[in-house]
């Protein structure tokens, strides 16, 4: 397994490169008659800054390194198998992230994109079943390193809370007069790839912790609110905002189809804010005295008053303007 994952890992690197490699040349031949060079030339095809295709070569550089180690002795240390799940975990997940992008967003394929997913699919699935045997091992190593995970999550919710304040900031701000400049989209963009990485983070962490347990209700429930996250930060980023960065042109039929799309937008902004809020308050102030359907409970009326306020601001904002047009 571990010399199947090598050679996938090398044509991962090898895609990665053409991708460089054309772009740098202004090559934008694609095969199968995809589009290529609008996918590679959006701004999408950067991560906090950094291209996809330099993420792709420290990622399968990373694999066919730690993969060539493991070859000669096929049995590495539990801390290595550990690290090497999580990471092929992390970026099949980042590759689904960008096919959707490429598939949503832009509605346009890159075939060498497409390459580099399936090959990190590949990997993944190889990597699991490679590891699965050693499973025992893996879950010793995890819970000596229960301090650890604990950080990473705080600092995810961290990145994630303080980001998601700012991302609806410039959205409200958005949504208000449905104007927006050139900076506010780009800070827009970097807030909510700083979302998705503290989501990454939460889920990584979460997970560990989860399945070293104990599997007390509160466990439970963190599991929950996290697929609530990243269910409410899909449809924003995927679906809403695509939308409502048609504003750019001021035709009449877009700034109708908008002021219907401005109530979805709250009440997801809504949910997913109360989502954040109520992990602050369970992770802060230790609330694990309560039952499974107690939980849900709680977080099912907080999703009815967070979404029923976000339609009276909506109302209201649109009483506003409706008062400055006349």
């Amino acid at each position: 397994m571990n010399i199947i994952i090598f050679i996938l890992a090398f044509i991962g690197l090898a895609i990665s490169y053409k991708i460089l490699y054309n772009k740098k040349h202004e090559i934008h031949v694609c095969p199968i008659g995809s589009n290529c060079k609008t996918v590679l030339q959006s701004s999408h095809n950067r991560f906090l800054g950094i291209p996809n295709e330099i993420n792709g070569i420290i990622y399968y550089g990373i694999i066919l390194v730690l993969y060539g180690i493991t070859i000669p002795s096929l049995v590495p240390i539990p801390s290595l198998k550990t690290f090497l799940l999580v990471l092929s975990g992390g970026a099949f997940i980042f590759s689904i992230y960008l096919t959707f992008i490429q598939g949503v967003q832009l509605k346009k394929w890159c075939t060498w994109c497409i390459g580099s997913a399936i090959v990190s699919t590949g990997i993944f699935i190889c990597t699991i079943m490679y590891t699965v045997p050693y499973f025992g091992e893996m879950l010793e190593f995890l819970s000596s390193q229960r301090y650890l995970m604990s950080i990473v999550y705080s600092l995810g919710f961290s990145l994630g809370l303080g980001s998601i304040a700012t991302s609806y900031f410039l959205l409200y701000r958005f949504l208000k007069d449905f104007k927006i400049t050139k900076k506010e989209k780009e800070v827009f963009q970097y807030t909510t790839q700083i979302v998705w990485l503290g989501i990454m983070m939460l889920l990584v962490s979460g997970i560990g912790l989860f399945i070293i347990g104990p599997f007390t209700p509160l466990y439970i429930f963190h599991t929950i609110l996290l697929g609530v996250l990243v269910i409410t930060e899909t449809i924003i980023t995927l679906f809403i905002i695509p939308h409502l960065s048609k504003i750019s042109s001021k035709r009449k039929s877009i700034i109708d189809k908008l002021y219907s799309w401005r109530k979805l937008t709250f009440s997801v902004s809504a949910a997913s804010i109360s989502t954040w809020i109520l992990l602050f308050v369970i992770n802060h102030f230790y609330i694990t005295n309560m039952s499974i359907p107690e939980y849900l409970f709680l977080y099912t009326g907080i999703l009815i008053l967070s979404i029923m306020a976000s339609q009276i601001l909506e109302s209201k904002m649109f009483d506003e303007r409706e008062k400055v047009n006349k």
